[in-house]
């Protein structure tokens, strides 16, 4: 796998993906990309909270995660548009 930018909205409440496999793949994915193991606060809108782990390649792991379901939360496009205009043109170099 290549490392690239990546985000991951997760429901607490999944009944579809559990949250624990959630959390697996958020940390897979946040070593892949050489990621620091501390997040800082990204952003939050109501029971959603966005916490970035920062890479030296610049392939940073943004992590969303809010309480209900399965379901797509309401406030969850405008953290995709936030994140595509943060990394749409960002340059990806080697994490290692």
């Amino acid at each position: 796998m290549t490392a690239t930018h990546a985000m991951h909205i997760a429901g607490e409440r999944d009944d579809n993906v559990k949250f624990a496999n959630q959390k697996d793949t958020i940390e897979r994915v946040r070593k892949l990309n050489g990621c620091e193991a501390n997040g800082q606060a990204w952003a939050e809108a109501g029971d959603l909270i966005g916490t970035q782990y920062a890479s030296k390649g610049n392939t940073p792991c943004v992590s969303v995660i809010h309480p209900g379901g399965h379901p797509f939360p309401e406030a969850a496009p405008e953290f995709t548009v936030e994140f595509c205009k943060q990394h749409s043109n960002a340059p990806r170099t080697s994490p290692r």
